[in-house]
């Protein structure tokens, strides 16, 4: 029984296309946990790190944004979500580890915030 070329590369062509397909599975599924482990990565370095002295509320750096905050010369505390917590200076802001703690240094939550 002879063979023509023609079959021979038929036989040849059909491997190759299976081939193919499984490698391009292959890169698909590696791509795609790939896709995953860089967005697990990401969310594992988005927590906030706190720098904050919880002894007079002092910040040191920057503080989380689910944090109360205040002005130095401020009687009121607000937070980060608030109307008007954009209108106190970087430099004045004082940040508190819990609301309990602002409470506690004599501030009242701001008109301007409602949780």
């Amino acid at each position: 029984m002879t063979r023509s070329i023609q079959d021979f590369l038929k036989r040849i062509n059909s491997r190759l296309s299976w081939l193919d397909v499984i490698s391009l599975l292959i890169t698909m599924v590696f791509l795609a946990c790939l896709a995953i482990y860089l967005h697990k990565k990401k969310e594992s370095s988005d927590i906030p790190v706190s720098y904050i002295k919880s002894t007079g509320g002092e910040v040191l750096g920057e503080a989380t944004d689910s944090r109360p905050f205040a002005s130095v010369n401020g009687k009121t505390y607000t937070f980060s979500w608030c109307g008007g917590s954009s209108n106190i200076s970087t430099k004045n802001k004082i940040y508190f580890t819990s609301e309990v703690e602002a409470q506690k240094s004599g501030r009242t939550l701001s008109k301007l915030c409602s949780k």
